[in-house]
């Protein structure tokens, strides 16, 4: 059975991401900075309690998480989550889900004035067996679109999967959610998940830029742990 190392080992390096996160940040946002101030409450944790400047905040990571279920409700905590990863949606995870595998939900945040209102934003739910059927059915489009170098981390993530002894999947995007514009994460999610759809791997950069992935099937310069996270997650349980 695959082990993913826990995310103290692990983890997103902060010397990294003060190295590298301008760059991303720039090619992701291309350069706006997001000006909606939002503290927002989910799952007992407050994320993004101070104006978002142009650069990832350095003193806390936005994340995504995963979750391995025995109900289809959705999890209050994250301290339940098997999986994590800092400031993206892992491709793998992704391949779990199609667009009808996405729950809008309401949550209730504070504006930067600390008045309450409520918004709806998108979560993914899918069951044990349907999402391992579908991301084993993308394998090879996926294997298509990365580097050699970078398949052992989807024969991981198979092991993974097929070791789960669970009902549902389920993943957190709340504090992912919070990086963007109003109403523009929710058409994000679906080109991410539609991608999955074409058989033309050069229509599906926006999965490897998602991942951190400079490449479209080819030996580049891609930092390996970066990679690897960006497909996989790491371990949070």
């Amino acid at each position: 059975m695959a082990q993913f190392q826990s995310h103290q080992k692990e983890g997103r390096r902060n010397d990294y991401l003060n190295e590298k996160s301008q760059v991303l940040y720039e090619d992701r946002f291309r350069v706006r900075e997001i000006p909606l101030a939002r503290s927002k409450t989910i799952s007992n944790h407050v994320v993004l309690d101070q104006r978002f400047s142009k650069w990832f905040p350095a003193q806390m990571a936005n994340r995504a998480y995963f979750y391995c279920s025995q109900t289809d409700a959705f999890p209050t905590t994250e301290a339940n989550a098997s999986l994590a990863s800092d400031y993206q949606i892992p491709l793998l995870w992704l391949s779990l889900f199609t667009v009808s595998n996405i729950t809008p939900t309401e949550i209730e945040f504070e504006d930067s004035n600390g008045q309450p209102i409520t918004s709806t934003m998108p979560q993914l739910t899918v069951s044990r067996d349907a999402g391992v059927e579908r991301s084993e059915s993308r394998r090879n489009f996926i294997l298509s679109m990365l580097p050699t170098s970078l398949h052992i981390h989807v024969h991981e993530w198979f092991q993974f999967l097929l070791a789960q002894d669970c009902s549902f999947f389920h993943v957190d995007l709340s504090e992912i959610w919070c990086l963007f514009q109003p109403g523009e994460f929710d058409l994000h999610l679906i080109n991410l998940l539609q991608s999955f759809e074409s058989s033309n791997p050069e229509e599906s950069r926006e999965l490897l830029a998602e991942a951190w992935i400079d490449s479209l099937g080819q030996e580049a310069d891609n930092d390996t742990n970066v990679a690897r996270y960006g497909l996989r997650g790491y371990s949070w349980a």
